[in-house]
Parts: structure tokens; C-alpha cells; sequence
């Protein structure tokens, strides 16, 4: 998969996310996806890493469960162009 694929797949990932479509966001990630935070898990249980999209899955559902907006819980970035 180019670069291109994969910065698609992860733009509708978050779109959906967004939109609260839990199920939709999932289904633009590999079953063996590997969901690395480097946040403690431990002072903030709903941001740990997870691995495989159940485990994602139950993450995101966390997150759902204690943000009214699931929109807060991803910004988007941009980086400028090298010179």
C-alpha cells in the first residue's frame, strides 16, 4: 500500500471517527493493527496502546464513554514543506 493509500485509509478513519462511527473508523484498520499512545496507561487508562482491533476497539469505546465529543480526541496536523 503507497503512502497515499495508507494517509487516505487513516483521513477516513478520523472522518468517521468524527461522525461517532465507532465501527466505520475500525473497519480502516487491519485485524492485527498495532495502536501505539505514549501516554501513560496507568494515569490515563482510555489512551494505553492496544493491540489488534478488538483490543482498539474497546479503547476507542472508552474514549466514546468519557468524552462528549469524540472529535476532541484527534487533531489533525500538518507539516510544512522542506525547503
Amino acid at each position: 500500500m503507497s503512502i497515499h493509500h495508507e494517509r487516505a485509509a487513516v483521513h477516513r478513519a478520523l472522518e468517521r471517527w468524527a461522525a461517532g462511527d465507532l465501527e466505520g473508523a475500525l473497519a480502516q484498520f487491519s485485524e492485527d493493527i498495532l495502536y501505539i499512545v505514549n501516554v501513560d496507561g496507568l494515569a490515563v487508562p482510555f489512551v494505553a496502546s492496544s493491540l489488534g482491533k478488538e483490543d482498539l476497539r474497546q479503547r476507542l469505546q472508552l474514549i466514546k464513554a468519557t468524552n462528549s465529543s469524540p472529535r476532541a480526541s484527534f487533531t489533525r496536523r500538518t507539516t510544512a514543506a522542506r525547503s
